[in-house]
């Protein structure tokens, strides 16, 4: 197995990003330079985001340690929508975004918009991460994968087909103690919440 977790953020003096992409039971963080050079990567995976001694043990990797000028988060998990326009009430008549935190994201260059849902437990680990790892007044920038895929597509002119695939095993349900490596063991638009009459 290939360990894809690295570390040269020390050697840098810039301003830094960390960049996170949360899948549903999986975190993937990226320390980025004001070059767009990843200096770091951090893999967090089987998380179970509703164990609150796998949050705090993520929370304590040094990764985080650093104050970032940016944070900014991905999300690739559970199922999502495409609408031709906003339906913040999208969670009342759809079962899987009924217990969720509802987030809109306009496509770039489209007039349609991607509505998603994350958990309790997603929005509160994105939270405590960010808050950690930045004194910003907006402490992070949050989008689905397919809006980014989007703007970085914007340009073509020919068809694009983009595959995207996510885990397909059950979610973890036995919480364990962090492994070596930081990796935890366990069976240009904005998105913002949906608010109701908006």
């Amino acid at each position: 197995m290939i360990n894809r977790d690295f570390d040269f953020a020390s050697t840098s003096n810039g301003d830094l990003i960390l960049s996170i992409l949360l899948h549903r039971d999986n975190l993937y963080c990226a320390v980025i330079d004001d070059q767009n050079v990843m200096l770091s990567h951090q893999s967090f995976t089987n998380v179970s985001f509703s164990d609150e001694v796998v949050c705090e043990a993520i929370l304590r990797q040094p990764i985080f340690d650093t104050i970032y000028s940016k944070v900014k988060v991905s999300v690739l998990c559970g199922k999502y929508f495409f609408l031709p326009d906003r339906q913040p009430l999208i969670r009342d008549h759809v079962d899987s975004l009924s217990c969720k935190e509802v987030y809109i994201d306009k496509l770039a260059g489209h007039e349609v918009y991607n509505h998603f849902g994350l958990s309790s437990h997603q929005v509160n680990i994105i939270d405590r991460l960010s808050q950690k790892a930045t004194k910003a007044i907006k402490p992070y920038s949050l989008h689905h994968i397919a809006n980014i895929l989007s703007c970085y597509h914007i340009h073509e002119t020919e068809n694009v087909i983009q595959m995207i695939q996510q885990s397909l095993k059950p979610a973890p349900t036995e919480p364990a103690a962090p492994a070596a490596g930081g990796t935890l063991s366990t069976p240009p638009a904005t998105a913002t919440p949906a608010e109701p009459g908006k």
